[in-house]
């Protein structure tokens, strides 16, 4: 198997907000986090990067569900 293999799952729309709300607050709180250690930091660079990916992660997966 490879590790970018797709796989698709049926999830109700609850469940979908469910990930994108975790999705968003895992994004905050990488936010908040870099920016107690310093977003000039290496580690803090990361977080923030990992944190807008997480965004955009969420925003994709609402951008896909229908009406």
């Amino acid at each position: 198997m490879m590790k970018n293999d797709l796989y698709a799952y049926s999830f109700c729309r609850e469940d979908w907000e469910l990930i994108m709300g975790a999705l968003r607050g895992c994004s905050l709180e990488n936010l908040e986090e870099a920016r107690k250690i310093g977003l000039d930091s290496t580690y803090g660079a990361v977080l923030v990067e990992r944190a807008q990916y997480m965004q955009a992660l969420a925003s994709d997966i609402d951008f896909k569900l229908p009406e």
